[in-house]
C-alpha cells in the first residue's frame, strides 16, 4: 500500500482547479492545443473519479499562463498551507476602471447565487460545492487583478 502525504480533499481541490482553468481556457479541445496533452487526457485529469490521473506541472503551468491567472499554482500553494503572492506588481497592472468594478460585482454575485442555491434545500451536494469553489476561484482571480492594479498605481 502506498502512503501519500496529500489527502483526498487536497487532490480533489487540485482537480477542481484544473477543471476551472480548462473551462477558462475554452474547454479541453482548445486547451489541448495550448499544452502537450490531448483533449481525452485533459478530460481524464478533470474527472473526479480518476483518482490516479493528474496533469503534469508543466501542463498546469502552460494552462495558467494561457488563461492569465495562476489557478493551478494557487491550488498547489493552498494545498500546502501557503498563499500565492505575485513576485512583481508590474504583471497585470493598468488603470483601475469601471470594468473592474463590474467584474468584481458580477463574480461576487455568482458566488452569492451559488451559495443561496446550495443552502436552499439544506444539503450542499458535491456538484454545488464544486460550483461554489469554481465561482470563488473566479472571484479571487478578479480581485487579484484589481489588487495588482491598485498596488501598481
Amino acid at each position: 500500500m502506498t502512503v501519500r502525504f496529500s489527502s483526498d480533499k487536497q487532490r480533489n481541490s487540485l482537480k477542481m482547479a484544473f477543471r476551472v482553468s480548462v473551462e477558462q481556457g475554452g474547454g479541453g479541445k482548445i486547451v489541448s492545443e495550448m499544452t502537450r496533452v490531448t483533449a481525452p487526457m485533459i478530460s481524464l485529469y478533470c474527472a473526479s473519479h480518476e483518482h490516479e490521473r493528474f496533469p503534469g506541472v508543466d501542463v498546469a503551468l502552460d494552462l495558467d499562463l494561457a488563461v492569465g491567472a495562476p489557478v493551478n499554482a494557487r491550488a498547489l500553494a493552498s494545498a500546502q498551507g501557503y498563499e500565492l503572492v505575485p513576485m512583481t506588481e508590474s504583471a497585470g497592472t493598468g488603470r483601475l476602471g469601471l470594468g473592474d468594478l463590474s467584474s468584481v460585482m458580477r463574480e461576487a454575485h455568482d458566488v452569492e447565487r451559488q451559495i443561496v442555491e446550495a443552502l436552499d434545500d439544506g444539503v450542499v451536494t458535491e456538484n454545488e460545492r464544486l460550483a461554489i469553489t469554481k465561482d470563488i476561484q473566479e472571484l479571487m482571480s478578479v480581485l487579484s487583478s484589481i489588487q495588482r492594479k491598485v498596488s501598481g498605481a
